[in-house]
């Protein structure tokens, strides 16, 4: 990735003269609404974040790019509505909320290793890393066939309003 142009909506490469992506159509200058970590962001110097794929009540999901394996990943990063905020990349507990997203988070985190032991099972999404960073944890997790999957909920995210 280090010499190539990635499209941050899908992760295929792109032409550094492209204005959007051939691929699945996110401009090649496009950004995460502001309260989202920024494209490009790079994690546990490994994974770059592309585009905000969904927001669920306990996570935000993002396309992602492993730099080491070199293939498209899925990105959760654990962001509790309501109970957290972020200042720049960083998300810290909601004055009054820390007892909450401290309990939550450690849920979120003995959940998701009981989910990274079930990786072979076809029916489930594998995690593959888990790691703290920014005050938050995340996982990351590959499919099959992610980047026809994460395109469609691009797609079905944009035109739900959110993105």
């Amino acid at each position: 990735m280090a010499n190539e142009l990635f499209c941050m909506g899908c992760m295929q490469p792109i032409s550094e003269f492209s204005e959007s992506c051939y691929h699945c159509g996110y401009p090649a200058a496009g950004q995460n609404p502001a309260g989202y970590l920024p494209v490009r962001t790079q994690l546990s110097n490994r994974y770059v974040v592309g585009r905000a794929l969904e927001k669920r009540s306990d996570a935000i999901v993002y396309i992602g790019y492993d730099k080491t394996a070199r293939n498209t990943v899925l990105i959760r990063e654990f962001f509790p509505e309501g109970l957290c905020e972020r200042l720049s990349k960083q998300v810290i507990a909601s004055v009054g909320k820390e007892k909450d997203f401290a309990d939550m988070l450690d849920k979120f985190r003995k959940q998701t290793r009981i989910i990274a032991r079930m990786r072979d099972l076809p029916a489930m999404i594998p995690v593959y890393d888990l790691f703290d960073e920014n005050g938050t944890m995340y996982t990351e997790g590959t499919g099959i066939a992610i980047n026809r999957v994460t395109v469609l909920r691009a797609r079905a995210f944009d035109q739900s309003g959110m993105l």
